[in-house]
């Protein structure tokens, strides 16, 4: 099947041309049941236009177990359909979503060591390539795994492009994000189809990462509950802030809430400038692909 299916959001300026390209820059958020991306000008950070695509792959809600060959087909089908994205841009920056990435602080870290510390906390298979990130604001090396065919077919269509691992781009948006906003000890949950990552900033520093699976509303609230009461925090005072697959109306959302009274959405008051197409665009689900052209700003 060529035909290229339609997108589950999108967003874009009146005034948006592709022929203008060389003048933006495409942001790209790859996951395992979807794909997103932005384009945003250069000169001001302003974005123009976001679209976001859904795959259809078998899943066992279990993250070591997904049929890489299937995600391979659709991911490759869908950018041989998407001819905006052919086009020349002048900076292109591809976050990838994995839940198989450990936190490691950069004083302990050795290059020839990566694939020991990574193992160390996840399975990874023979057709996975370890990867490393350096996060210059939190002093650590963000270690993940990534399938090569999909790394494979990223870098053969965007051979210009910066890779990141996407749980280290939330954490260096949100340490941004804190600094900007001088607000510390902050629990963040970043909710996802099948996992959840758990983000704790104190005092412009991430004191606690991890990566839970999850498959119902009572396992995200026990994780969250369960690394409140690790880090010795107050669930009467401590702040949650929720961003990713979760809306306020939500079951997740009023389950949360009935154990941690001071949560909420994140909010936009630290983004890019989103011009025309801002009230369309829920940036909840969107901060870390909103934030992720900023690497280049």
């Amino acid at each position: 099947m060529n035909r290229l299916t339609s997108p589950i959001f999108s967003r874009f300026e009146d005034s948006f041309t592709i022929h203008s390209s060389r003048n933006y820059c495409l942001s790209i958020l790859v996951a395992r049941h979807s794909f997103s991306y932005c384009i945003s000008r250069s000169e001001d950070n302003v974005v123009l236009g976001l679209e976001t695509y859904n795959f259809t792959i078998s899943d066992t809600h279990v993250p070591a177990r997904i049929d890489v060959k299937e995600w391979c087909e659709q991911l490759t089908m869908l950018l041989g359909n998407l001819e905006s994205l052919k086009k020349s841009f002048r900076q292109v920056h591809i976050a990838m979503e994995n839940p198989k990435s450990t936190l490691v602080p950069k004083a302990l870290f050795e290059e020839m060591d990566k694939n020991i510390w990574l193992t160390f906390n996840h399975p990874v298979v023979d057709n996975e390539v370890c990867r490393a990130d350096e996060l210059p604001p939190a002093e650590a090396i963000l270690l993940y795994a990534v399938p090569a065919e999909i790394l494979s077919v990223l870098t053969t269509t965007f051979p210009e492009a910066t890779i990141f691992n996407a749980s280290g781009q939330l954490i260096n948006s949100l340490l941004s994000a804190t600094k900007a906003a001088a607000r510390d000890g902050v629990l963040y949950a970043h909710v996802q189809g099948a996992w959840v990552e758990l983000v704790y900033l104190e005092e412009g520093q991430p004191k606690f990462f991890n990566i839970f699976s999850y498959q119902t509303r009572e396992d995200l609230a026990y994780y969250v509950i369960f690394v409140i009461e690790q880090l010795g925090l107050n669930p009467d005072t401590t702040v949650l802030v929720l961003l990713g697959d979760i809306e306020r109306e939500s079951d997740h959302f009023e389950l949360l809430y009935r154990y941690i009274r001071n949560i909420r959405l994140i909010d936009n008051s630290i983004m890019l400038e989103s011009g025309q197409i801002a009230d369309g665009i829920p940036f909840h689900k969107y901060f870390s692909l909103l934030n992720l052209a900023k690497c280049g700003s």
